[in-house]
């Protein structure tokens, strides 16, 4: 039994001692051959070798102790051409380094089925399994345990982090409402600007125009003929014509901008008390439609009597959603 032991090892362990070498699939002398085909086989092999020189194999009957010596013996036949192999040896290269594959991997084969399957029963009777088994089972339960106390301080940080977060959204409404409605003032204010410099260009445009008509008025068209006169008469219309266009298109813009300034400045005003609204109401239904409501009103166009109404339409919905999360923390949601 010794024997058969000793020769087991010695075996197994030539194909373990493999695993110092570097030079196994490639070598500088090789040049662009390799045995790269082969690799994962021969890594496969080592690493049971090495398995199996740290494993009681007295405890494996003698007839797979006799097939394991076998199947080791045949597995240091099938590498030794490949420790040996050269370019310069002669013969076909090609045939040569697939003959080794070839082998190799037969081998492989040969070396798992015959010994490999009984690496987990050497180690499970190393002699350590059971202690092992014993400090698993006890790390589980620590671990269980401990598992147990930080879902528990967990939740009570999310607890404290929900509350955190609601007062920072109930700030951040504050703030949010106060800077847009500061927005909206400002941006009031700006179109204010604009169209009184609008008007002022409809003023001038209106006194150009005035005084081009008197002028047209006084001066006279000395022609003798009509082909002569319709000329200086079309240049006047045309004079006259731009004239009025430019002006009634300096008072539209006028109306426009005074509209725009209109509209912020609602806005602005009806931003100032959105947060009182919505205060004002004891329950969650009744701050939502508070909600709604007020957002309508704060975002739908205002009639000025400026430009044409008829075309406005309703406050988009997705404002009100926005409103809705700005305010997420006073709706009670």
């Amino acid at each position: 039994m010794d024997e058969k032991l000793d020769e087991f090892y010695e075996y197994i362990s030539a194909i373990a001692g493999l695993s110092k070498r570097s030079d196994l699939i490639r070598r500088p002398g090789w040049g662009d051959i390799n045995f790269a085909e082969a690799e994962t086989d021969i890594n496969t092999v080592i690493r049971m070798a090495q398995d199996l020189c740290s494993l009681p194999a007295k405890l494996l009957p003698d007839s797979v102790l006799t097939t394991g010596t076998d199947a080791g013996k045949r597995m240091c036949s099938a590498l030794k051409p490949l420790l040996h192999f050269s370019i310069t040896a002669g013969g076909e290269l090609t045939q040569i380094h697939d003959t080794i594959v070839s082998g190799i991997h037969r081998a492989a084969e040969n070396f798992s089925q015959s010994i490999g399957l009984w690496i987990p029963y050497l180690a499970y009777h190393r002699g350590d399994a059971e202690e092992n088994i014993k400090k698993l089972t006890a790390m589980i339960g620590d671990a269980e345990q401990k598992t147990a106390e930080f879902f528990g301080i967990l939740a009570a940080k999310n607890a404290e982090a929900e509350k955190l977060i609601e007062n920072i959204k109930s700030a951040s409404a504050e703030a949010g409402v106060a800077v847009y409605a500061q927005d909206f003032q400002q941006e009031s204010e700006a179109n204010d600007k604009t169209a009184r410099r609008w008007l002022w260009g409809a003023g001038v445009m209106t006194a150009l125009t005035m005084g081009f008509l008197v002028l047209f008025y006084f001066w006279k068209i000395e022609a003798d003929t009509l082909v002569h006169m319709l000329p200086q008469l079309g240049c006047r219309v045309l004079a006259i014509t731009l004239l009025f266009a430019v002006t009634f298109w300096c008072g539209r813009m006028y109306k426009a901008m005074r509209n725009q300034a209109i509209q912020n400045r609602h806005r602005a005003l009806g931003l100032k008390t959105f947060r009182a609204f919505a205060d004002a109401a004891s329950n969650a239904e009744t701050k939502d439609a508070v909600l709604r409501e007020t957002t309508h009103a704060i975002f739908s166009a205002t009639p000025t009597g400026l430009v044409n109404e008829g075309a406005a339409s309703d406050v988009d919905p997705s404002i009100v959603q926005i409103a809705g999360g700005m305010l997420g923390p006073v709706s009670g949601k």
